[in-house]
């Protein structure tokens, strides 16, 4: 995908999916779909591998930051910042989260301030 091949990505996927566990096919979806010209149909997929996966693991928060990056990759920025702060309630050290979600808040005037407060936490950590 990573070269323009993002069909030929998920065409791969389809050949091993029956060997590959959810978690892994929804990472590698997302690496996917991450690499640009992913269809709507493709972004449905992997969205589909996160869901078995948070349904069997509610609290995995590796599989919860892949959500909320695939949330602000379909331009869902206000669900990905959702998903980083119910992270943070569980483990407020997550530095992945600060970070991700502080550039989240970073570009809007009223939120900025709580994204700097997030990123000075994350560099303490």
């Amino acid at each position: 995908a990573s070269d323009g091949r993002t069909d030929e990505a998920f065409a791969k996927l389809d050949v091993f999916a029956r060997y590959l566990p959810d978690r892994v096919k929804a990472q590698a979806g997302l690496a996917a779909v991450r690499a640009g010209g992913a269809t709507d149909r493709q972004f449905d997929t992997v969205r589909g591998w996160l869901d078995r996966v948070l349904t069997a693991a509610p609290a995995d928060g590796p599989m919860r930051l892949a959500e909320a990056e695939f949330f602000t990759l379909r331009q869902q920025p206000e669900r990905a910042v959702e998903v980083y702060t119910k992270l943070l309630e569980r483990d407020p050290r997550n530095v992945v989260a600060l970070n991700n979600l502080a550039w989240l808040l970073a570009g809007d005037a009223a939120t900025a301030p709580r994204a700097l407060e997030l990123l000075d936490r994350a560099a303490r950590e």
